[in-house]
């Protein structure tokens, strides 16, 4: 059985392969990672960018996210400017159930997360154009 912890450990890795690929686009860019939980959203993961060196400005984010909703879980991931703006949509997909409880992660929606990191990792082209350093334009 895949765990929610499993998921994290895979996109972690992704997230930080991505920040080195950013890093050496513009080595003032600095990243946050993180994983959220709550009752309608029983898994969340995001990364987050700061192009002037400060990662508190977030001027792109990478959201992976999985929500209740209508008697079923959504799971979904995009690319977005600081803004909100969506600037790639990703893989989205839905399944009736959490079998197993929160704790589990859905066995049918692994070739989801698969697709998940295959779309950060064909992205980096765009997040790292995204980020380039202001003061070198």
């Amino acid at each position: 059985m895949t765990t929610w912890d499993d998921v994290w450990i895979r996109l972690d890795r992704t997230f930080s392969w991505l920040a080195r690929e950013v890093g050496r686009a513009n080595p003032r860019a600095r990243a946050t990672s993180g994983r959220t939980a709550a009752a309608f959203f029983p898994f969340g993961a995001y990364l987050t960018f700061g192009r002037s060196g400060d990662a508190s400005l977030e001027d792109l984010v990478i959201s992976v996210n999985c929500q209740r909703k209508d008697g079923g879980v959504r799971l979904s991931s995009d690319i977005s400017a600081g803004d909100g703006y969506v600037l790639a949509t990703g893989p989205e997909t839905r399944v009736k159930d959490l079998h197993g409880g929160d704790a589990a992660f859905p066995d049918e929606a692994l070739v989801w997360l698969d697709q998940v990191i295959d779309f950060i990792e064909s992205n980096s082209s765009l997040v790292c154009a995204q980020l380039r350093d202001p003061e070198a334009m």
